[in-house]
């Protein structure tokens, strides 16, 4: 796992509680979520209104869910 991506897990779960979700630019790289943790991203996959929810593996050996949700 990168720098960068640890220090942008490490502001999102400190941020999460402050006033609204944290919605981040680009999906984190492989690492990057623990199982079953999810994260908003506005990167346009989703319709106008709506962002990625982008849920961790539940197992090393699943791979991520995308689903498309209304913006908060």
């Amino acid at each position: 796992m990168t720098t960068r991506t640890v220090l942008l897990l490490a502001m999102t779960t400190l941020l999460s509680g402050c006033g609204g979700p944290t919605i981040l630019a680009t999906v984190p790289g492989g690492g990057g979520l623990a199982p079953g943790q999810s994260v908003l991203v506005d990167d346009g996959r989703c319709p106008t209104g709506q962002l990625s929810k982008v849920t961790g593996a539940k197992s090393l050996t699943g791979s991520r869910t995308f689903t498309c949700v209304a913006k908060p």
